[in-house]
Protein backbone atom coordinates (compact mmCIF):
# COMPACT_ATOMS: atom_id res chain seq x y z
CA UNK A 1 0.00 0.00 0.00
CA UNK A 2 2.70 2.44 0.99
CA UNK A 3 4.76 1.64 -2.21
CA UNK A 4 1.23 2.02 -4.31
CA UNK A 5 0.66 5.60 -2.43
CA UNK A 6 4.63 6.71 -3.17
CA UNK A 7 3.82 6.07 -7.14
CA UNK A 8 0.11 8.04 -7.35
CA UNK A 9 2.17 10.88 -5.38
CA UNK A 10 4.88 10.42 -7.98
CA UNK A 11 2.59 10.56 -11.15
CA UNK A 12 0.49 13.55 -9.50
CA UNK A 13 3.59 15.43 -9.12
CA UNK A 14 4.53 15.04 -12.69
CA UNK A 15 0.85 15.56 -13.71
CA UNK A 16 1.02 19.08 -11.58
CA UNK A 17 4.97 20.04 -13.31
CA UNK A 18 3.07 19.15 -16.35
CA UNK A 19 0.39 21.57 -16.30
CA UNK A 20 2.16 24.57 -14.72
CA UNK A 21 4.66 24.87 -17.49
CA UNK A 22 2.16 24.13 -20.18
CA UNK A 23 0.06 27.24 -18.22
CA UNK A 24 3.58 29.75 -17.91
CA UNK A 25 4.31 28.78 -21.47
CA UNK A 26 1.33 29.11 -23.15
CA UNK A 27 0.10 32.58 -21.30
CA UNK A 28 2.67 35.37 -21.78
CA UNK A 29 1.68 37.73 -18.47
CA UNK A 30 3.69 40.44 -20.13
CA UNK A 31 1.79 41.03 -23.21
CA UNK A 32 -1.94 40.48 -21.46
CA UNK A 33 -3.20 44.03 -20.93
CA UNK A 34 -4.84 42.95 -17.15
CA UNK A 35 -1.73 41.17 -16.55
CA UNK A 36 0.46 44.87 -17.42
CA UNK A 37 -2.27 46.56 -15.04
CA UNK A 38 -1.23 44.52 -11.90
CA UNK A 39 2.56 44.56 -12.87
CA UNK A 40 1.92 48.34 -12.40
CA UNK A 41 0.63 47.46 -9.32
CA UNK A 42 3.40 45.55 -7.86
CA UNK A 43 6.13 48.03 -9.10
CA UNK A 44 3.89 50.68 -6.70
CA UNK A 45 5.29 48.59 -3.78
CA UNK A 46 8.19 47.17 -4.55
CA UNK A 47 9.97 50.48 -6.67
CA UNK A 48 9.90 53.07 -3.58
CA UNK A 49 11.42 49.75 -1.23
CA UNK A 50 13.80 48.97 -3.17
CA UNK A 51 14.98 52.82 -3.52
CA UNK A 52 15.45 52.84 0.27
CA UNK A 53 17.39 49.97 0.37
CA UNK A 54 19.47 51.01 -2.98
CA UNK A 55 19.47 54.64 -3.35
CA UNK A 56 22.35 54.31 -6.30
CA UNK A 57 20.39 51.84 -8.26
CA UNK A 58 23.26 49.42 -7.90
CA UNK A 59 20.81 46.60 -6.50
CA UNK A 60 21.28 42.74 -7.20
CA UNK A 61 18.05 41.25 -7.72
CA UNK A 62 16.87 37.76 -8.12
CA UNK A 63 13.58 37.13 -9.96
CA UNK A 64 12.27 33.96 -9.51
CA UNK A 65 9.53 31.78 -11.42
CA UNK A 66 10.35 35.29 -13.96
CA UNK A 67 8.05 33.79 -16.56
CA UNK A 68 8.20 35.96 -19.76
CA UNK A 69 9.50 38.74 -17.79
CA UNK A 70 6.66 40.80 -16.85
CA UNK A 71 8.41 42.05 -13.99
CA UNK A 72 11.88 41.56 -14.55
CA UNK A 73 12.12 44.08 -17.79
CA UNK A 74 11.05 47.15 -15.40
CA UNK A 75 13.02 45.79 -12.66
CA UNK A 76 16.16 45.54 -14.37
CA UNK A 77 15.43 49.14 -16.06
CA UNK A 78 15.35 50.42 -12.51
CA UNK A 79 18.74 48.65 -11.10
CA UNK A 80 20.89 50.63 -14.31
CA UNK A 81 23.63 50.65 -12.01
CA UNK A 82 22.99 46.65 -10.66
CA UNK A 83 21.99 43.55 -11.73
CA UNK A 84 18.73 41.43 -12.34
CA UNK A 85 18.90 37.34 -12.62
CA UNK A 86 15.60 36.07 -14.25
CA UNK A 87 14.60 32.29 -13.00
CA UNK A 88 11.87 29.96 -14.96
CA UNK A 89 11.85 26.56 -15.69
CA UNK A 90 10.20 26.96 -18.81
CA UNK A 91 12.85 27.43 -21.93
CA UNK A 92 10.19 28.88 -24.03
CA UNK A 93 9.56 31.77 -21.96
CA UNK A 94 12.75 32.68 -21.21
CA UNK A 95 13.62 33.31 -25.14
CA UNK A 96 10.53 35.29 -25.40
CA UNK A 97 11.99 37.39 -21.97
CA UNK A 98 15.82 37.27 -23.67
CA UNK A 99 13.96 38.65 -26.60
CA UNK A 100 12.13 41.12 -24.88
CA UNK A 101 15.17 42.76 -23.31
CA UNK A 102 17.28 42.48 -26.17
CA UNK A 103 14.71 44.73 -27.76
CA UNK A 104 13.89 47.05 -24.78
CA UNK A 105 18.09 47.30 -25.05
CA UNK A 106 18.71 46.04 -21.45
CA UNK A 107 22.08 44.80 -20.95
CA UNK A 108 22.05 44.36 -17.06
CA UNK A 109 19.53 40.76 -16.94
CA UNK A 110 20.15 37.23 -17.10
CA UNK A 111 17.96 34.43 -17.46
CA UNK A 112 18.58 30.97 -16.20
CA UNK A 113 16.83 27.84 -17.23
CA UNK A 114 16.12 26.15 -13.51
CA UNK A 115 13.44 24.99 -11.32
CA UNK A 116 13.11 27.55 -8.69
CA UNK A 117 13.65 25.13 -5.58
CA UNK A 118 16.35 23.58 -7.59
CA UNK A 119 18.15 27.38 -8.18
CA UNK A 120 18.02 28.06 -4.62
CA UNK A 121 19.03 25.07 -3.00
CA UNK A 122 22.09 26.13 -5.12
CA UNK A 123 22.40 29.49 -4.75
CA UNK A 124 24.90 30.55 -2.51
CA UNK A 125 24.66 32.92 0.40
CA UNK A 126 24.28 36.37 1.00
CA UNK A 127 24.30 37.29 -2.69
CA UNK A 128 21.02 39.42 -3.54
CA UNK A 129 19.65 42.25 -2.22
CA UNK A 130 16.07 41.86 -3.29
CA UNK A 131 14.20 38.47 -4.35
CA UNK A 132 10.72 38.73 -5.65
CA UNK A 133 8.68 35.89 -6.45
CA UNK A 134 5.47 36.82 -7.93
CA UNK A 135 2.65 34.28 -8.27
CA UNK A 136 4.62 31.50 -8.58
CA UNK A 137 5.19 29.76 -4.42
CA UNK A 138 1.28 28.59 -4.60
CA UNK A 139 2.31 26.24 -7.22
CA UNK A 140 5.16 25.16 -5.51
CA UNK A 141 5.34 22.27 -3.42
CA UNK A 142 8.31 23.07 -1.46
CA UNK A 143 7.44 26.64 -1.00
CA UNK A 144 8.62 26.34 2.48
CA UNK A 145 11.89 25.23 2.24
CA UNK A 146 12.08 27.81 -0.76
CA UNK A 147 11.17 30.81 1.70
CA UNK A 148 14.31 29.40 3.93
CA UNK A 149 16.75 29.68 1.10
CA UNK A 150 15.73 32.84 0.15
CA UNK A 151 16.19 33.80 3.62
CA UNK A 152 19.80 32.58 3.54
CA UNK A 153 20.78 34.18 0.06
CA UNK A 154 19.63 37.37 0.60
CA UNK A 155 22.43 40.23 1.88
CA UNK A 156 21.56 40.77 5.84
CA UNK A 157 19.00 43.71 5.71
CA UNK A 158 17.40 42.52 2.61
CA UNK A 159 14.06 42.73 1.01
CA UNK A 160 12.00 39.60 -0.38
CA UNK A 161 8.76 40.58 -2.19
CA UNK A 162 6.67 37.64 -2.15
CA UNK A 163 3.09 36.94 -3.36
CA UNK A 164 0.43 34.64 -1.84
CA UNK A 165 -2.71 33.24 -3.43
CA UNK A 166 -5.23 33.96 -0.88
CA UNK A 167 -8.34 31.92 0.63
CA UNK A 168 -10.53 34.41 -0.60
CA UNK A 169 -9.40 33.95 -4.13
CA UNK A 170 -9.93 29.94 -3.37
CA UNK A 171 -13.88 30.40 -1.44
CA UNK A 172 -14.99 32.67 -4.39
CA UNK A 173 -13.69 30.33 -7.42
CA UNK A 174 -15.39 27.55 -5.68
CA UNK A 175 -18.77 28.97 -5.00
CA UNK A 176 -18.51 30.71 -8.72
CA UNK A 177 -18.27 27.14 -9.86
CA UNK A 178 -20.65 25.64 -6.93
CA UNK A 179 -18.02 23.38 -6.08
CA UNK A 180 -18.95 23.58 -2.38
CA UNK A 181 -16.82 20.52 -1.61
CA UNK A 182 -13.61 22.48 -2.68
CA UNK A 183 -15.11 25.39 -0.66
CA UNK A 184 -15.05 23.76 2.57
CA UNK A 185 -11.55 22.25 1.50
CA UNK A 186 -10.26 25.76 1.43
CA UNK A 187 -11.71 26.91 4.88
CA UNK A 188 -10.03 24.11 6.42
CA UNK A 189 -6.91 23.19 5.04
CA UNK A 190 -4.01 25.62 3.25
CA UNK A 191 -2.95 23.36 0.47
CA UNK A 192 -4.44 21.05 -2.49
CA UNK A 193 -5.65 20.07 -5.49
CA UNK A 194 -8.87 21.78 -6.20
CA UNK A 195 -11.62 20.12 -7.77
CA UNK A 196 -9.97 16.95 -7.67
CA UNK A 197 -7.17 18.04 -10.66
CA UNK A 198 -4.09 17.98 -11.27
CA UNK A 199 -2.42 20.62 -10.39
CA UNK A 200 -1.19 21.57 -6.02
CA UNK A 201 -1.89 24.57 -5.09
CA UNK A 202 -1.92 26.61 -1.73
CA UNK A 203 -3.55 29.53 -0.11
CA UNK A 204 -3.24 31.52 2.71
CA UNK A 205 -5.01 34.34 4.91
CA UNK A 206 -2.89 37.61 6.07
CA UNK A 207 -2.04 35.91 9.73
CA UNK A 208 -0.77 32.61 7.83
CA UNK A 209 1.49 34.66 5.88
CA UNK A 210 3.23 36.69 8.67
CA UNK A 211 3.01 32.92 10.31
CA UNK A 212 5.09 31.68 7.23
CA UNK A 213 7.70 34.40 7.12
CA UNK A 214 8.54 34.71 10.73
CA UNK A 215 9.37 30.68 10.57
CA UNK A 216 11.29 31.07 7.80
CA UNK A 217 13.66 33.85 9.53
CA UNK A 218 12.20 37.38 8.24
CA UNK A 219 10.96 40.56 10.22
CA UNK A 220 8.77 43.32 10.03
CA UNK A 221 6.25 41.74 7.37
CA UNK A 222 3.94 44.60 5.66
CA UNK A 223 1.17 42.88 3.09
CA UNK A 224 -0.86 44.60 0.26
CA UNK A 225 -3.62 43.16 -1.69
CA UNK A 226 -2.83 42.77 -5.80
CA UNK A 227 -6.18 43.33 -7.02
CA UNK A 228 -8.99 43.47 -4.23
CA UNK A 229 -11.53 45.15 -6.46
CA UNK A 230 -11.05 43.20 -9.93
CA UNK A 231 -10.07 40.09 -11.45
CA UNK A 232 -8.75 38.56 -14.86
CA UNK A 233 -12.00 36.84 -17.20
CA UNK A 234 -11.62 33.79 -14.73
CA UNK A 235 -11.45 35.18 -11.36
CA UNK A 236 -15.02 35.51 -9.84
CA UNK A 237 -14.20 39.30 -9.04
CA UNK A 238 -14.26 40.24 -12.95
CA UNK A 239 -18.03 40.52 -11.82
CA UNK A 240 -16.56 43.95 -10.44
CA UNK A 241 -14.37 44.92 -13.11
CA UNK A 242 -11.69 43.85 -15.39
CA UNK A 243 -9.42 46.00 -16.18
CA UNK A 244 -8.75 45.66 -19.74
CA UNK A 245 -12.21 46.44 -20.23
CA UNK A 246 -11.74 49.50 -18.72
CA UNK A 247 -11.74 52.58 -20.22
CA UNK A 248 -8.28 54.53 -19.51
CA UNK A 249 -9.59 57.01 -16.67
CA UNK A 250 -11.69 54.59 -15.36
CA UNK A 251 -8.39 52.24 -14.79
CA UNK A 252 -6.94 55.02 -13.38
CA UNK A 253 -9.60 55.54 -10.80
CA UNK A 254 -10.00 51.86 -9.96
CA UNK A 255 -5.97 51.29 -9.23
CA UNK A 256 -6.18 54.25 -7.07
CA UNK A 257 -8.74 52.58 -4.92
CA UNK A 258 -6.96 49.67 -5.17
CA UNK A 259 -4.10 51.03 -3.98
CA UNK A 260 -6.14 52.90 -1.13
CA UNK A 261 -7.81 49.77 0.50
CA UNK A 262 -4.59 47.06 -0.34
CA UNK A 263 -3.67 47.56 3.37
CA UNK A 264 -6.92 47.42 4.79
CA UNK A 265 -8.38 44.34 2.89
CA UNK A 266 -4.87 42.76 2.23
CA UNK A 267 -6.29 38.87 2.38
CA UNK A 268 -9.23 39.96 -0.01
CA UNK A 269 -7.66 40.12 -3.16
CA UNK A 270 -5.87 37.76 -5.85
CA UNK A 271 -2.91 37.86 -3.79
CA UNK A 272 -1.07 38.69 -0.87
CA UNK A 273 1.96 40.60 -1.86
CA UNK A 274 4.64 40.63 0.98
CA UNK A 275 7.39 43.13 1.84
CA UNK A 276 9.50 41.42 4.20
CA UNK A 277 13.28 41.69 5.47
CA UNK A 278 15.93 39.91 6.63
CA UNK A 279 17.75 40.90 9.94
CA UNK A 280 20.30 42.87 9.66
Amino acid sequence: MRRVKALAARLLGRGHAAKVRAANESYDMSAEPDELYYRDQYLHWILPELERRCPGRDARILDLGCGHGRLSLPLSRWAANGRLVGVDFSRKSLESARRAAREAGLSNVDFVESDAAEYMREAPPDGFDAIVCAEMLYNLPSYRETLNRISRTLKPGGLLFASFRTQWYELLRSVKARDFESAQHALVAREGHWGGGAVWSCWHTPSDVVDELSAAGFESPRLRSIGPLSGLSEDAMSALARPAKLSASERKELMNLELIVAEQYAGQGRYILAIARRPA
